[in-house]
């Protein structure tokens, strides 16, 4: 599997998570494999490694944290949307032979 592959391996796994609910613990999940992917296609220290853990809020895995209303600022849905925008971000460029 491609880098590319992988990236949008995770946009895909999204429709799953909203379907979930979000539970806290599949959204944990879904962060921290992003996470993995994001580090292994575009380098540890890569500004979108730093953009998605800033998108998915550093308290991601504080499951008060996560369950303030879906709708609020910081509410799960608006994260995922944030760290969507990251990985799309990611793959466009990975897509594009750019530095991701």
């Amino acid at each position: 599997m491609t880098k590319v592959d992988r990236v949008q391996r995770q946009i895909d796994l999204m429709n799953q998570l909203y379907a979930s609910g979000p539970l806290p613990p599949a959204f944990f999940q879904w962060v921290d494999q992003s996470l993995t992917v994001l580090r292994a296609a575009c380098g540890d220290g890569a500004p979108q490694v730093r953009a998605f853990v800033e998108a998915a809020g550093p308290d991601f895995h504080d499951p008060d944290a996560v369950m303030l209303p879906m709708h609020t600022e910081w509410g799960t849905h608006a994260r995922m949307e944030r760290c969507r925008a990251v990985l799309d971000d990611a793959l466009r460029a990975l897509r594009a032979g750019q530095p991701a």
